[in-house]
């Protein structure tokens, strides 16, 4: 569970492990009693996609305006479009109890979860793993985030992953937005969005603008000093 935690933490957010709570009691997720594990209800997916059949189906023009507005952010993407429309429409009429903006992180969990999660070999073990294009949405709704884009056979990018898990286990971040981007699958997308052109690059997102990057492996003490910036010590 605290991988998704990782995904709802922010300031403009409910505590995290509330807004899960709350999708568990709605019977959107449920966790399993042996792992922990969380998964989507078939009930929630059944009527999840119901609903992306008759938005695919149709024009969609005054939905897809309205989820552009919930994201600040022009969706071009028919696909993806339809997926957050017709996961933020299967919430509502879940009966779910919640602000714009945890509603807004409540589909990019739900959505990212019924897509399954990305690669995860190489992600920081306090990271959520991400596809490229719910990472370009989340950032937009995090005041904070921290967004690690990382490849396999990669000796920097393993060097990073365990100083990651030292720093999350040191600092507190339930305010900042831990990410990760699995580089190959979105090559495109980040080089031509974010400038990424290469494994492992961390952006810190300050306000859905990136306020600092580290190309390549920083000096332990570089990753901490800026990490520490958006911590608050346990």
């Amino acid at each position: 569970m605290q991988r998704l935690i990782c995904l709802v933490t922010g300031k403009q957010a409910m505590n995290g492990e509330v807004l899960i709570e709350s999708l568990i009691g709605n019977d959107i997720l449920e966790e399993s009693t042996d792992t922990g594990n969380l998964s989507i209800s078939h009930e929630f997916r059944s009527q999840r996609d119901d609903i992306n059949a008759e938005i695919t189906s149709a024009t969609g023009t005054t939905e897809s305006a309205t989820i552009n507005d919930l994201f600040d952010v022009n969706i071009t993407s028919p696909t993806t479009r339809n997926e957050l429309v017709a996961t933020y429409r299967a919430l509502q009429e879940s009966g779910i109890s919640a602000s714009r903006e945890e509603m807004v992180y409540g589909t990019i969990l739900t959505t990212q979860i019924l897509r399954d999660l990305p690669p995860v070999s190489g992600v920081p073990q306090d990271f959520f793993p991400i596809d490229g294009d719910m990472m370009n949405l989340a950032r937009n709704v995090l005041e904070e985030a921290i967004v690690y884009v990382w490849k396999n056979d990669c000796p920097p990018c393993d060097t990073m992953r365990t100083e990651f898990d030292k720093l999350t286990d040191q600092y507190n971040f339930k305010d900042t937005g831990l990410l990760a981007v699995y580089g190959p699958d979105w090559i495109e997308m980040l080089e031509s969005t974010f400038d990424v052109t290469g494994g492992p690059t961390t952006l810190f997102f300050v306000n859905g603008t990136v306020d600092l990057r580290f190309e390549g492996a920083p000096t332990r003490t570089q990753l901490a000093t800026e990490m520490r910036k958006m911590a608050s010590k346990k």
